[in-house]
């Protein structure tokens, strides 16, 4: 199935430039996969050492680090491994278990004969002793599970039909009746099969659910042993407590993560969990949605780290701890069963994905689900797993607070309201790269041999200054003045005043 990320991979390959790619994410998102498709397909001699499956190969990282010792070890210990310069991919999986294979990245990627990708669990990558970074000869790359795109191009739908599709997103010109029914059917399947590879290929080969979800419950059945496995002694009857009320936090109407749901310690504080909650976070199964005080620009300012929500990172993992009534509700779109939190979680992974931190607003008389920044402008959103095209929330952010841009993600076709609300389809919110409004000009510094000319006519004639200096006070046309050594055919110009 393809992936985005192969273009990283590519771009990272054809800039040359002598670092090495790191690339990272939660377990079963399918970085070992796609990354052996990658050096299979782009390079003549490729080879992949995992650490967790071959440890004895960890012994080529002991000792003296140096390309050419690394090289000459892999060829002595891997059988039919001949290094080829500038031909040659080497792939480190499951870097976690070897920290000194980490820290060689720097030594194998500033020789520039090989071109090296290594890939981790989040579980485990930044709890490994590690003793040096390879701190500027490193580029990291976070993959993400499949997002809607990815799914329909799994499930045979054209690229160009979905290109035209996101154009009118874009345009925000509605989709017609028969195309939005077709894309929210498409998109009740990838919510309720979620994004994780494996799972998305059952389903597309079987159409069985019963399969995907036993398949969604032996992903969620690893992260538990993984924490068990990576986590430290002290929190971690915490960090399986907190994972598991994330279904339950998510449920109730107020999805304000509460201490008190929890259980697993006393007292129920951010003191007792802080640990357990940043550790999923780090490991990339949840995600963190802090609250703002205040909605404007920049965010990060107005946040209140001590109210947030927690989010898992694949939706189809979500249903999969929830009632089997919530994934039937989902695939045939009974809006008899609450299914906000679940299309609210759909939301939060899309966020996540596009690079966008999570937050959300409240205040005493009203909620905005999330708070995003897009090119420079606040947008608010809210999800609603029906069709109400009243926007009581929504409102009062634009009075209040002069939010430009304020979107609904429902099920409706796409308009624009006479109160400047955006409505869209819920699976709009897949393509939040369409939805984004383009940059303004942005005027250029002025043409240097045109300022010098200015700067020279002024100091000989006196005059006032005129263009892009005009307004420069006294003093700095005295320094000006003195600091000009230059004759009428000279551009020497010391700007000490701008140093």
């Amino acid at each position: 199935m393809e992936r985005k990320i192969t273009h990283d991979m590519k771009l990272w390959k054809e800039c040359g430039k002598r670092e090495a790619l790191l690339v990272r994410g939660a377990r079963q998102v399918g970085k070992t996969y796609i990354i052996d498709e990658f050096i299979s397909s782009e390079f003549p001699v490729h080879l992949r050492i995992d650490f967790h499956e071959r440890p004895d190969l960890r012994g080529i990282f002991e000792g003296d680090l140096s390309a050419e010792s690394l090289i000459s070890k892999m060829e002595l210990m891997i059988p039919g491994f001949r290094m080829v310069p500038f031909q040659t991919a080497i792939f480190l999986d499951e870097i976690q278990f070897c920290p000194n294979a980490r820290v060689s990245l720097k030594y194998l990627a500033s020789d520039g004969r090989i071109r090296v990708i290594a890939s981790g669990s989040l579980l485990g990558l930044d709890y490994s002793k590690v003793d040096s970074y390879p701190v500027g000869y490193e580029k990291t790359i976070v993959l993400h599970p499949m997002d809607f795109e990815e799914f329909l191009w799994a499930a045979g739908i054209e690229k160009g039909a979905i290109d035209s599709m996101k154009t009118r997103i874009s345009e925000r010109k509605p989709l017609g009746k028969a195309l939005t029914a077709v894309m929210e059917s498409y998109y009740r399947t990838f919510v309720a099969v979620g994004g994780m590879p494996e799972a998305v290929s059952k389903y597309l080969k079987s159409n069985d659910c019963h399969a995907v979800r036993e398949i969604h419950r032996k992903i969620v059945e690893g992260y538990r042993n993984d924490i068990g496995k990576y986590s430290g002694a002290k929190d971690r009857n915490r960090i399986f407590a907190v994972f598991d009320s994330v279904p339950s936090q998510l449920s109730k109407e107020n999805r304000k993560f509460m201490y008190a749901r929890v259980g697993a310690a006393k007292p129920a504080t951010s003191g007792s969990y802080a640990a357990a909650i940043q550790w999923l976070i780090d490991a990339g199964v949840c995600l963190k949605c802090v609250r703002l005080e205040n909605p404007n620009l920049p965010l990060e300012a107005g946040a209140d780290p001590g109210a947030f929500k927690l989010y898992l990172n694949d939706t189809g993992l979500l249903i999969s701890m929830m009632s089997e009534d919530v994934a039937h509700a989902i695939l045939t779109g009974d809006v008899r069963t609450n299914r906000g939190s679940v299309m609210e979680n759909a939301v939060a992974e899309a966020l996540e994905s596009k690079g966008h931190r999570l937050y959300y607003f409240s205040s005493k008389s009203f909620e905005i689900d999330f708070i995003t920044a897009m090119r420079g402008t606040v947008a608010a959103i809210e999800v609603k797993s029906g069709n109400n095209r009243k926007s009581k929330s929504l409102d009062p952010m634009r009075e209040k607070y002069g939010t430009k841009r304020r979107m609904k993600f429902e099920t409706t076709d796409i308009e624009v309201t006479e109160d400047g609300v955006e409505h869209y389809p819920l699976f709009c919110c897949q393509f939040l790269d369409s939805l984004y409004e383009p940059y303004g000009t942005v005027s250029g510094m002025p043409d240097a041999g045109q300022a010098n000319d200015l700067l020279k006519k002024a100091f000989r004639e006196e005059s006032a200054w005129e263009g892009p200096f005009q307004g420069l006070d006294s003093f700095f046309l005295e320094r000006q003045k003195a600091s000009y050594q230059g004759g009428p055919s000279t551009y020497g110009i010391s700007m000490h005043p701008l140093s």
